[in-house]
């Protein structure tokens, strides 16, 4: 998830299902790259993260944009 919203909505419904190891990134994908921490993608580094829309998008501070499928790098 981006801002961690959804993943907390599905966290939160796995525990009401039953799941007791449940964790959510706070702050979502968005804020684990702007503290500069590591992303991988294919078991290898990459800078590569999916904004989700380019509104969205205004919140990442660090990484290179991509949307799609083809992961294209966004327009500057």
């Amino acid at each position: 998830c981006s801002i961690g919203y959804r993943s907390s909505l599905v966290g939160k419904m796995l525990m009401e299902a039953g799941y007791q190891h449940v964790h959510n990134l706070e702050g979502g994908i968005f804020a684990w790259v702007n503290r500069g921490l590591p992303v991988y993608r294919h078991g290898r580094p990459t800078q590569q993260i999916h904004p989700y829309s380019p509104v969205w998008g205004f919140w990442l501070l660090r990484g290179d944009k991509t949307y799609g499928k083809a992961q294209k790098k966004a327009p500057q």
